[in-house]
Parts: C-alpha cells; structure tokens; sequence
C-alpha cells in the first residue's frame, strides 16, 4: 500500500494511492513536514485545492502498484437532449480484496445519456492504477458494444479518444453488458451515485467535473 501526504493550509491530507480514489483522512496537525519530502506538497488554499490536489493524486496513481479491480460504472442525464440537461456518472470500484470505493461526479456539457455513460467508463479506469486487470460491467450497449463488436463511432469522439487512452493505461481491460434495475448490487449503486451526481447543485465558481 501506497500512502502520500499533502499538505494544504494547516492540513494533512494521507492519499492511499492503493485505494486510488485519494483523500482518506483530513486532521489538523502540529507538526511541519520537510518541503523537501518527497511525500511532501503544498496547496494554497484549502478553496483553491480540489483541481491541484486531482491532478496531484492522478500523478500518484500513475506509479501505485497494479492489481485487479472490477469497475461498476453508470451515467445519469437529466432532461436528456434539452438545454436545461444535466448529467452525471457513478462508479463502484472493487479490488481483489473486496475493498469498495466510489466516485460520484457532474459531466461537462454538453449532457447525454451517451456522454454521461462514456465518461463514467472513463473516470473509473483513470481512478485505477495503471497496469492493472480490469473488468468493466456497464448497462450501456452503446459503451460495452462499440468496444468488443467495434461499433462505428459515430459522435462523441473526443470521450472515445479519451477512453482509449484510459484502456491503453492498463494490461487488460475486459468490457461486460450488465442489465440495468435489475437488481445487482453494484450496478444499482453506480445508478444511485451518477443520479446523485447528475442532480446535485453546481456553485457558480465550481468548474464541473
């Protein structure tokens, strides 16, 4: 297991790289780490952190140790095809110990189903660390289709070049058709995570995600 600390304002933050999804703990501490630790980073403001403290944390999992993790990913739109649409993207993401981690988070516009779907594949295998064996179940035809029966591509094509990294990263990805409502645990999960997200309010100095 991987664990880095970053320090922001008067906090410590310990990312468990293992675990790839970052912040594990938050605490206010006395004690002053070295600048010149390796495990050692500053941010200057806990408000202006969150994109620093991402990008940081992806560079982290860039060289965390792989493994095999199964990824349960769904997106959400809201109002689908209209101007007032919004969406969002759940992912339950499992080790081969059985640990469980989530991520919830708004698309960029444009929204669609499509998008929302393609970016959950995408965010869940970023959140990975690299080399990793991964089985990706999704209720999206469009997703899982497109890649084992090589779908034309017909829109979207700057998500697909970024899935397409985002399998390049790992040894061995394997996409699987999961039924949607019907029930599965994991798959509900990453339904409710991505509603939630595609619904939750946005601040008006927020970029999304």
């Amino acid at each position: 297991m991987s664990t880095i600390l970053l320090k922001q304002g008067n906090y410590f933050l310990f990312v468990d790289t293992r675990s790839h999804l970052g912040i594990l703990n938050c605490c206010k501490v006395a004690e002053e780490v070295s600048p010149g630790s390796q495990c050692f980073h500053r941010f200057p403001s806990l408000s202006a952190a969150s994109q620093a403290a991402d990008q940081f944390i992806q560079a982290a999992i860039v060289v965390a140790e792989p493994g095999v993790y199964t990824l349960y990913c769904d997106g959400a739109c809201s109002n689908n095809g209209k101007p007032s649409a919004h969406s969002g993207v759940g992912v339950v993401i499992l080790d081969e110990y059985g640990n469980e981690e989530t991520i919830s988070k708004r698309c960029l516009s444009p929204h669609t189903n499509q998008r929302a779907e393609l970016t959950a594949a995408i965010e869940g295998l970023k959140a990975l660390p690299a080399y990793s064996t991964v089985t990706l179940f999704s209720d999206s035809q469009y997703v899982v289709n497109t890649i084992n029966l090589k779908w034309r591509r017909n829109a979207n094509h700057m998500l697909w070049d970024a899935l397409d990294k985002a399998i390049e990263r790992h040894t061995k990805v394997t996409f699987t058709w999961i039924k949607g409502h019907a029930g599965h645990k994991y798959q509900e999960q990453a339904d409710k995570l991505a509603f939630i997200a595609a619904s939750s309010p946005v601040a008006a100095n927020t970029q999304e995600h």
